[in-house]
């Protein structure tokens, strides 16, 4: 009987990890959930989503981080987040259906990472230099719209 429990928890996890990367992988239509703006579809623009992972405790390192990272992106990139071609997103990887991206992106601590399309495969950048940078707010903001610029085509 536990072996029984055992496979069949572990076939509700596999699927609900597949769920997860399909809901994250599968192309969306233009609408006013992507940020859609006519034209091509959403499907056809690349995307580009940046993620500050952060666990359950927020020290003042952690909550500076997350601002500097936060306002870099909306200074430099209120069109393409607009558009939809660039996505902010905010991530507690503590909690159950987030815990992937510890693996996904291998996150060794609360993290800074790009997604998008670069040299035109799909790829990733942790942008780890960050913490190097917390205590320099414009060398912080220079860093990660240099590094998002990389992933923008138009931008390059």
């Amino acid at each position: 009987m536990k072996r029984l429990i055992t496979w069949a928890l572990l076939g509700f996890v596999a699927a609900s990890v597949g769920y997860v990367v399909y809901t994250e992988t599968r192309p969306r239509s233009a609408g006013p959930e992507t940020g859609g703006t006519g034209g091509a579809p959403a499907s056809m623009q690349p995307t580009v989503t940046v993620y500050y992972f952060h666990g359950n405790y927020r020290c003042p390192t952690c909550m500076t981080l997350e601002k500097y990272s936060r306002e870099a992106v909306q200074e430099a990139f209120s069109n393409e987040l607009t558009s939809g071609s660039l996505q902010w997103k905010v991530v507690n990887i503590e909690e159950p259906d987030n815990e992937h991206f510890v693996g996904d992106f291998e996150l060794t601590t609360r993290s800074l990472v790009v997604t998008g399309t670069k040299e035109g495969k799909p790829g990733w950048a942790n942008l780890e230099r960050i913490w190097d940078l917390v205590g320099d707010p414009p060398a912080f903001k220079t860093y990660v719209q240099t590094e998002i610029r990389v992933f923008l085509p138009e931008q390059k």
